[in-house]
């Protein structure tokens, strides 16, 4: 649950991730934080579900949403990063 709740509080602070070749607009920046902050609430509330009913699938959301952090990690540590201006 740990990893869950970790990768979850970052990708909710550091969404969206841009490349310098396809920079987005401070409406689309905005919209892509809001759509984001919902999908990974419904992530999240479908992972405690799953681990109330002990079910095996909680294992493959929790390696889902880990991956997705350490790729936005990544993405931001690299020379085509560029910063969100929100």
């Amino acid at each position: 649950m740990l990893i869950n709740v970790l990768s979850c509080v970052y990708i909710v602070c550091n969404a969206p991730v841009q490349h310098c070749n396809q920079p987005l607009t401070l409406i689309e920046q905005k919209d892509n934080r809001h759509k984001a902050i919902r999908i990974v609430s419904i992530v999240m509330f479908i992972q405690i579900l799953l681990y109330l009913i002990n079910s095996n699938w909680l294992i493959n959301l929790t390696i889902v949403l880990a991956y997705s952090a350490i790729l936005m990690i990544i993405q931001k540590r690299s020379k085509n990063y560029r910063g969100n201006d929100i």
